[in-house]
């Protein structure tokens, strides 16, 4: 496989289902992107699919490459080879080269300037996903795309270089943690990104969806994972919990706000 040392795993489908979006999308690679995405309380067993991808040779050449599990968001761009020597230019590289897979589409595995990995995807399907979903309901599905990042002023270039995505909105934290800095992409609010620290590394991070945050927080802990941050609210009447399943892979997890 092309990149690699410098190839990075994506998180391999586990206890919590992948989510994907309209010019984003956080899903394996070698499942449909149409699969339909499980409530994070149930924890489900892997399936035995993904297990054959997890234990099968691009686990074994990614790790001789110094490959590491996480979750890794796909941005959809109409042509991926373009794309990916614009990424270039701007300062990013290439960790996998861009190669078609099989019918599902063609994608590329890059970094941005910074170092944080992420994919360039075309999908061959016509339709629209819903999978990325801002509506308080849509369970299981990602709500929101977090990126923290050690230059937020040149990630916040590089991305609107690429992608188009801009910043409107920005909210100041406490303390010197910096600004909040909303994304959007067109009239899509896709998440936010902020500065990185020792407690919040660099890269991509991921709010499921749940109905229940306290109810998901217990299934974390019984489940092998464990809560770094939350619940605590959050502007837009919601409640928020940050975690990291048993790999020690971050995540996050939104709920409507009780009460």
């Amino acid at each position: 496989m092309a990149g690699g040392a410098q190839c990075t795993v994506e998180r391999f489908r586990r206890q919590f289902c992948p989510a994907e979006g309209t010019r984003l999308s956080h899903v394996h690679p070698g499942f449909p992107h149409t699969r339909t995405c499980r409530k994070v309380r149930r924890l489900p067993r892997p399936r035995p699919v993904v297990r054959q991808a997890v234990d099968g040779p691009w686990r074994d050449k990614m790790q001789e490459g110094g490959a590491r599990p996480l979750w890794a968001i796909y941005f959809t761009v109409d042509d991926v080879d373009a794309a990916v020597a614009r990424a270039v230019e701007l300062g990013g590289s290439v960790l996998m080269e861009a190669h078609d897979l099989g019918d599902i589409g063609r994608l590329a595995f890059i970094a941005d300037p910074q170092g944080v990995p992420f994919y360039l995807m075309r999908g061959n399907s016509p339709e629209r996903s819903q999978v990325y979903d801002t509506s308080s309901a849509a369970y299981g599905q990602c709500g929101w795309n977090e990126l923290t990042t050690p230059d937020l002023d040149a990630a916040l270039s590089f991305y609107g270089e690429l992608l188009g995505i801009s910043v409107t909105e920005r909210m100041t934290m406490p303390g010197d943690a910096g600004d909040y800095c909303f994304l959007d992409l067109g009239d899509l609010r896709i998440g936010a990104a902020m500065a990185a620290s020792h407690e919040w590394p660099a890269g991509w991070k991921f709010y499921f969806r749940v109905p229940d945050i306290e109810a998901a927080k217990a299934a974390v802990d019984a489940n092998g994972g464990k809560s770094l941050m939350g619940p605590h609210d959050v502007p837009g009447d919601e409640t928020i919990l940050v975690a990291s399943d048993p790999d020690g892979v971050t995540f996050g997890l939104v709920a409507p706000k009780k009460g």
